[in-house]
């Protein structure tokens, strides 16, 4: 390293003394429990490759499942009608759930909208704000629901429209009724997931 003047300064005592924090501060662990010390109670602290993935994961981890989880709702519904003795319930619910992915995606868009604005104002230290918008995008998720519940139950009509055989048609048409009542729980929730 060279100061203003172009001469070259002695840091190895410095990087001794970084390298030192690294290792004494890798056997620390909080109240017993095996957790090491995060760099968030010492911002000064250097976190070893290993510390640092510990972190974003036991961060990131439990979202990721949640995701997961979530995203195989659907095949959880189509499992439980394959197992009825009828292949045209098992089609009507593949026609129904595609009808119903079309809106959900939509509505998926609306929410992550909520995402930047509750970003901002908790980044701003605005907590009324943050409040103020979590309410918002509650509201918004409810009327949007409605909305798009109103096009769910036109699966249908709607694939009559396209041409699907009539009984298959009614079937789909049977199971979007059944999927309307849990999309407002489960929009609601995902705002709220968002708060988190």
């Amino acid at each position: 390293m060279t100061d203003n003047k172009g001469s070259l300064t002695d840091t190895s005592a410095e990087a001794d003394e970084a390298s030192s924090v690294v290792f004494e501060s890798s056997s620390e662990t909080e109240a017993g429990k095996g957790r090491l010390i995060s760099a968030t109670k010492d911002p000064h602290r250097i976190l070893s490759y290993r510390e640092h993935a510990l972190d974003v994961l036991s961060l990131t981890g439990p979202m990721v499942m949640c995701e997961v989880f979530q995203n195989l709702l659907p095949v959880i519904d189509v499992a439980f009608v394959g197992n009825l003795p009828d292949n045209n319930d098992l089609a009507a619910a593949a026609l129904a759930t595609a009808w119903f992915n079309i809106w959900n995606a939509a509505i998926l868009g609306f929410n992550t909208a909520i995402d930047t604005f509750l970003s901002q104002a908790y980044g701003a230290k605005e907590l009324q704000g943050y409040a103020m918008w979590t309410g918002t995008g509650l509201a918004i998720a409810i009327i949007v629901t409605c909305f798009i519940a109103g096009l769910v139950a036109l699966c249908g009509p709607v694939m009559k429209l396209f041409g699907q055989d009539e009984v298959l048609a009614e079937r789909a048409g049977h199971f979007s009724y059944a999927l309307i009542p849990g999309m407002f729980p489960f929009y609601t929730f995902k705002v709220l997931l968002k708060y988190l």
